[in-house]
Formats: structure tokens, sequence, C-alpha cells
């Protein structure tokens, strides 16, 4: 039988180590894989910077490495758009 701390400690362990949101909250715009270093975000096809708030959100709670925005046509990115979030690095290609 499994220990009791480890029952009540592994949601915390495996939250730390998926760092991804569901695949269901981010798709059809994004993806995200968990790599080496952290989770990485890559979100495709946004045409404006409300489409891309509902995604950046679901992140809010996680420590994610980097957030890459590609083939996506923004004029501007709101200075709060990732407030409250984790993110080490957001690349646009």
């Amino acid at each position: 039988m499994p220990s009791p701390f480890l029952l009540i400690f592994l949601p915390v362990i495996l939250s730390s180590v998926w760092a991804c949101p569901s695949e269901q909250s981010i798709a059809p715009a994004c993806i995200c894989r968990d790599m080496e270093d952290g989770a990485m975000m890559i979100c495709s096809n946004i045409t404006s910077a409300e489409e891309l708030v509902p995604y950046i959100k679901t992140t809010d709670s996680l420590d994610m490495l980097a957030l890459t925005i590609m083939e996506s046509t923004l004029i501007y990115i709101p200075s709060d758009l990732f407030k409250n979030t984790k993110y080490q690095k957001v690349n646009t290609i």
C-alpha cells in the first residue's frame, strides 16, 4: 500500500513536472510541450491580442519557460497581458 505521504504530495510533485495547461484549454491555436528546462507554449495564426488572452490566462498558475507566437499578426501586445504569469521568455517569429 502506498504511503500517505506519497498520496498527499503526488499531485503537487506531478503538477511541477507537468507544467502545460490541458490541450483542450489551448487548442486549436496553441500547443504546449514539456521541455527539459520547462514548459513551452507555441501559438500560431493569432490575429489580435484579445484572441491571445484566454490562452495566456490558462497558464497563470504554471511555471512556463517560454511562449512563442508565430505566423501571427499582432499590432500590439498589452502591457498587462502577462500579469500574474511566470513566463521566462516571450518570442515572436
